[in-house]
């Protein structure tokens, strides 16, 4: 039979927007391997490269468009898998496909559906099965069954509709002897074509910890299984081979639980000098093990540290020790591990004197040690089948902020959506807690942006005995009453701090502008005077800069230059540029600034510093004067930045 399986859209958020990471996924490529050992056609469909090639765009049409690339492979069973994070995605393209192609078998998968799987297919008929927990040991039945070829109610492991009523199979086994599990597909992604340079591996599942917050294990149970030192470095092998790779990224929560089973790993994978990452708790490593770990090419690590307060430790039933915090890093930092320290705050009972100690953890390690570690702050989600969840359910609410990896709502349909079905789509929701929403996510955003920040100027927000928590938190203040614009956040930061003349504050106003510029997507020229005229993405006027003094720049990014460049300008040269950030026409700007504006428009339009307000259109010099007025207008030419 033909299957398709779709990947999950999972959008990190920038300053941008949103970005994408582009890598097959483990799951999928795991079932297509077994499925054409049993002679299937499986493919693999991950809408995120269209998205990054601009073949889809979010948007209203979003689910429609990634739906019928789906419907045009002509599949008979189609299978997703989701997160709880972005459901609403899933849901959207499952019933988009289901309009299209009416006749074809749609399944779900993955976490959320496991946990959730009768309200999923109580709630949703575009699915017609929902595949429990992991499914390589029964998704060849599965298919089968699809075809006609036995019965769904003897295949273990799925929850499906029949006769209008939800049945329920026994669950299937845990996948014990992953090195049993054939080769992955990943020729079903296009690696080689997307220019890989470093691939994900599965090294192992599941977890015996019990933190209230994860629902990790509920997917794929407590015992703890990882893939034989040989088998491991067996599937590197063949990823060299066939892609020139040497550089992977390890899939397990908790590589490290095992110290015997790494050190095997370790020996065996070291003669091939590959270079790897992995994810560990800060209590299943020690110094010893980290050293044969960065002798056998360690090259990463993440720890999911979760809070620096050792009463929520406790409450989260985390429980690290976190005096072993530094120096963990520390070894790690020594050793030329890169460090990724994870922390998550929104819990429940979370008081601020909680929030900030784990503030003090994060300013702490941000001050010693500078770019060796990146530290990272979350907002919690909410996730079904934990012990927080059940814990504290009534103290759900929703209010539509959108966090880290959380998919964006597209239209009106899937908001009220999301709104009215709070077990289906509680990661979208946050618990009330003691701190209060509106404190947590103006702390996490400050985190975001400090976290982004070159070391000097951390280092001098932070001067005079300023406490990182209070830092972060009037810098999320300051976020979101910049509507999250990053640059002019800072820039009233630091002059609130320093004033606005201060030469610091100067520089960062360079900065911030520079760091802010976007090339325009250049089309037809069109005729300055004939329209309103806009300051183009690819530049900003800046008033002063390094040396504190008072000259006007004019900063540009276009292609034009070649990269990033600035030009100091005259006084009438700024004001144009400064007016023409609001939009105006060419008549107002003579009206306002004098003929001389006439020379000093052309220039900039020269410059590809000036576009065509509506349409985008770059905008074209008509004075003959234009490129000799550059000279003159220009107290320093394109001095690169």
């Amino acid at each position: 039979m033909r299957i398709t399986f779709v990947d999950n859209v999972l959008l990190g958020r920038t300053d941008a927007g949103y970005s994408v990471d582009l890598q097959p996924h483990l799951g999928l490529i795991s079932l297509i391997a077994v499925l054409r050992e049993r002679g299937h056609l499986a493919s693999l469909y991950d809408p995120k490269i269209d998205l990054a090639h601009g073949a889809l765009a979010l948007g209203p049409r979003f689910a429609r468009a990634a739906a019928e690339r789906i419907a045009c492979g002509e599949p008979e069973i189609v299978g997703f898998t989701s997160l709880g994070c972005n459901l609403v995605c899933t849901v959207a393209i499952a019933r988009e496909l289901r309009a299209l192609r009416p006749d074809v078998a749609i399944v779900l998968g993955g976490p959320h559906a496991t946990i959730l799987d009768r309200e999923v297919i109580e709630r949703f008929p575009q699915f017609d099965v929902v595949a429990r927990h992991e499914a390589e040991g029964f998704v060849a039945a599965l298919v089968e069954a699809l075809g006609g070829a036995r019965p769904l109610a003897g295949v273990a492991g799925i929850t499906y509709r029949e006769r209008g009523a939800t049945v329920r199979t026994a669950d299937a086994p845990l996948v014990l002897d992953l090195d049993a599990l054939p080769f992955p597909a990943y020729d079903a992604y296009p690696v080689a074509e997307l220019g890989l340079r470093a691939l994900r591996v599965d090294a192992g599942r599941g977890c015996p910890f019990g933190c209230t917050f994860c629902s990790t294990a509920s997917f794929f149970g407590r015992r703890y299984r990882l893939k034989s030192a040989a088998k491991l470095t067996g599937e590197l092998r063949r990823l060299e081979a066939a892609y020139g790779i040497r550089e992977f990224a390890l899939a397990h929560d908790l590589f490290t639980v095992s110290a015997p089973k790494v050190r095997a790993f370790c020996a065996k994978v070291r003669p091939y000098g590959y270079r790897w990452s992995c994810s560990a708790r800060l209590d299943c490593v020690d110094d010893d093990l980290l050293r044969t770990m960065r002798e056998a090419g360690c090259r990463g690590i993440y720890f999911g540290v979760e809070t620096g307060s050792p009463r929520m430790q406790e409450r989260t039933a985390k429980r690290l020790d976190l005096r072993s915090y530094d120096a963990r890093l520390a070894t790690s930092a020594a050793l030329g591990i890169a460090v990724t320290a994870s922390f998550i705050t929104g819990y429940p009972g979370e008081t601020r004197a909680d929030q900030n100690a784990t503030l003090a953890l994060i300013g702490e390690t941000l001050r010693r040690s500078d770019r060796e570690v990146d530290v990272q702050l979350h907002l919690l989600a909410p996730e079904p089948g934990t012990a927080l969840l059940r814990m504290h359910r009534d103290a759900l609410r929703y209010d539509g902020h959108v966090t880290d990896w959380v998919f964006p709502v597209l239209d009106a349909h899937d908001e009220a959506l999301v709104a009215s079905e709070p077990e289906l789509f509680v990661c979208h929701r946050y618990f009330d807690g003691s701190a209060g929403r509106a404190n947590d996510v103006e702390v996490v955003e400050g985190v975001r942006a400090l976290r982004a920040l070159d070391g000097p100027i951390l280092h001098a927000l932070l001067a005079n005995g300023t406490s990182f928590a209070a830092l972060a938190r009037r810098f999320g203040a300051r976020l979101r009453a910049a509507e999250f614009r990053t640059g002019e956040a800072l820039c009233a930061l630091v002059e609130e701090r320093f004033g606005a003349a201060h030469p610091f504050s100067s520089e960062v106003r360079f900065l911030a502008a520079h760091a802010a510029l976007r090339p325009e997507r250049r089309r037809a020229l069109a005729e300055p005077g004939r329209g309103s005229l806009r300051l183009a993405r690819c530049a900003a006027a800046v008033r002063g800069r390094r040396d504190g003094g008072e000259p006007w720049w004019l900063l540009l990014a276009t292609p034009d230059l070649r990269g990033r460049a600035s030009v100091r300008v005259d006084r009438l040269t700024f004001a144009i540029a400064e007016r023409l950030a609001r939009a105006a026409r060419a008549d107002q700007l003579v009206a306002r600034f004098g003929a001389a504006a006439n020379a000093r428009l052309a220039a900039l339009c020269l410059l590809g510093a000036v576009v065509d307000a509506e349409r985008g259109e770059r905008a074209r010099a008509s004075s003959p004067s234009a490129r000799a007025m550059i000279g003159s207008i220009a107290a320093v030419s394109y001095a690169g930045t």
